[in-house]
């Protein structure tokens, strides 16, 4: 599920003249201009590795569709309004000023609008409820919808979206389109009623990490940069979290009682809900496998398992130095950390958008969630299920759905070339960021950006991700074996009846 798009940029700029001369078929759509191959390429200067200006996508040029609008529907957010439909219009934010910038360059490219709509009041199921509308109305009235995952993903089973495994002009092994990520919430491996792009940046800040406070670590132990070098060096494991967590307590008001007041080493919010699936997805526990089909067979590696319960449980229950909020991140948990009272916070990319951290006066680096063992390849970073993602109305017709592909295509194409270097570059690894070194590591998080399956479809895997990790893991439960040979039959059940019903529709 690793997104390996970033590995793969040298080299599919070292190939650009190639690329440059071989463009895919144009779909056979009325209204539509054929395809035909771009003019050769007879610059003869090396490019440059880092020019993503060079890279052309998938649509020819001469492809138009003057006078046409394209009619989005989004669910009501300040965060997606501005980092995945429309941006800002020249405010000083490099990021949302590069969005509007992206969206007006592609209208001014195929002679389109892109008319926004967002949902009444922003509440989760409403984007749900509209698709279900739309279809069930015969509707043409959106031609693409950016949902939450977490609150659509029922829809997969619904027949009220279109297939886009096919999109005209997409090419999923591109650098901004997700492939892995794709694959990985296709129900069965070949139908993909979700797609994610670079276009939806929202995606990005909702990705797993863990801030460290300098100010306290240089208290405990030293030089601050340690931590980046521990990362670096592929050192940085929930053993080596619990180590620094236990070691930089402080009973600071001196009452004998970890409690409010004093200085920890780490903190939980209150259910441990935001924090654990990221720790286990970021331990890289194998769930599934995937036949020559696409068929998905449910099956854990059973030692690793075990071994993730028993560390996330001794982490959270029995590590001198864990604050245990009996608040929510947004409830007051993050004001906690900015207010220098926790070395380590395990939060959200999004956190660093907040007033709580702008404000925040003792510097803070950013790392991925720790592997399970040293032994462990590379970090994963959980993008977590509220991101965005892009869907079509079963109702679109196929005259504009080609038009669809070609713009979705052109967006997330644009998105990689001129917004993601500005969200990267400048706003995290420089904005935000506060050092060099937090850059280096975010290339990391944003290299391991995953999705957990058996998660984003609990209700389609018989909640056997929540049963059998993470309950068990909350609660220190040491019945792993029994729960899982319990629970599996019936969760493999479950999901190849969602496979069933899918294909029925």
């Amino acid at each position: 599920m690793k997104i390996t798009r970033w590995i793969c940029i040298l080299l599919l700029v070292s190939l650009l003249p190639a690329c440059a001369q071989k463009q895919p078929d144009a779909p056979a759509t009325s209204g539509v201009p054929a395809v035909t191959a771009a003019p050769e390429d007879t610059d003869t200067t090396a490019p440059d590795p880092n020019d993503r200006s060079r890279v052309p996508d998938h649509v020819p040029d001469g492809v138009a569709f003057d006078g046409e609008s394209l009619r989005l529907l989004y669910r009501t957010s300040d965060f997606i309004e501005k980092y995945d439909v429309v941006g800002t219009d020249n405010i000083g934010d490099y990021v949302t000023d590069g969005v509007w910038a992206r969206n007006t360059k592609v209208e001014e490219r195929f002679g389109i609008t892109l008319d926004t709509v967002s949902t009444d009041s922003g509440a989760l199921a409403e984007v749900s409820s509209a698709i279900k509308q739309i279809v069930m109305s015969g509707s043409n009235e959106y031609d693409y919808i950016i949902s939450t995952g977490n609150t659509t993903i029922v829809n997969s089973l619904n027949n009220y979206l279109r297939n886009l495994a096919d999109l005209p002009y997409a090419d999923y092994t591109a650098p901004w389109w997700w492939d892995e990520v794709n694959r990985a919430v296709s129900l069965d491996g070949k139908t993909y009623n979700y797609i994610f792009g670079d276009m939806l940046i929202y995606c990005y800040i909702q990705t797993g990490v863990v801030y460290y406070n300098k100010t306290l670590y240089e208290n405990a132990y030293g030089d601050p940069e340690e931590m980046y070098k521990t990362v670096m060096d592929g050192k940085w494991t929930i053993d080596r979290m619990m180590e620094l967590t236990s070691g930089a307590y402080v009973d600071a008001n001196g009452n004998g009682v970890e409690d409010a007041g004093d200085i920890f080493g780490a903190m939980k919010t209150q259910t441990q809900g935001e924090e654990t699936p990221h720790f286990l997805t970021g331990f890289d526990i194998p769930m599934y496998y995937r036949e020559d089909d696409g068929h998905l067979v449910i099956e854990f590696d059973q030692e690793r398992a075990v071994t993730a319960i028993e560390k996330i449980s001794r982490f959270f229950s029995n590590t001198t130095g864990v604050f245990h909020s009996d608040q929510t991140i947004d409830s007051g948990s993050a004001a906690y950390f900015a207010e220098d009272c926790a070395i380590f916070f395990p939060a959200r990319l999004s956190r660093v958008l907040h007033e709580t951290f702008r404000s925040m006066t003792s510097p803070y680096g950013i790392l991925p969630y720790p592997k399970l063992d040293e032994a462990q390849s590379e970090y994963r970073s959980l993008i977590h299920n509220s991101c965005t993602n892009i869907c079509i109305p079963k109702t679109v017709a196929e005259d504009r759905f080609t038009m669809i592909g070609a713009v979705l295509e052109a967006l997330s194409a644009e998105s990689w070339r001129s917004v993601m270097p500005l969200f990267l570059d400048t706003a995290l690894k420089v904005k935000y960021s506060q050092d060099q070194m937090s850059g280096q590591v975010i290339d990391l998080v944003i290299a391991g950006v995953t999705k957990n399956t058996l998660e984003e479809y609990n209700s389609f895997s018989g909640g056997i991700f929540n049963s059998c990790l993470a309950t068990l893991a909350k609660t220190g439960g040491t019945n792993f074996a029994s729960t899982y040979k319990k629970a599996l039959p019936a969760a493999q059940k479950t999901w190849d009846k969602a496979v069933a019903a899918l294909n029925a529709n």
